[in-house]
């Protein structure tokens, strides 16, 4: 299972799958946002503890970023 938020304690999900895939895709990311992401296995004797929470941040391209002019 997969699980992405933009909230560290998963309040609420942007993703939120039991795709035995390895591989998982959400669109479309909101630029200059923080994401959070844990997994967890399921298998024939039950599921296991979620993994650690790791984050990533999308970035804004430098040629989207507006500039403050005094």
């Amino acid at each position: 299972r997969l699980q992405v938020s933009r909230d560290s304690l998963f309040g609420t999900t942007v993703t939120d799958t039991t795709e035995t895939d390895t591989a998982a895709q959400f669109k479309p990311p909101v630029l200059g946002t923080t994401y959070f992401f844990r997994v967890r296995a399921n298998g024939g004797s039950g599921s296991s503890e979620y993994s650690t929470v790791v984050s990533f941040y999308v970035a804004v391209p430098k040629s989207e970023r507006v500039q403050m002019v005094p």
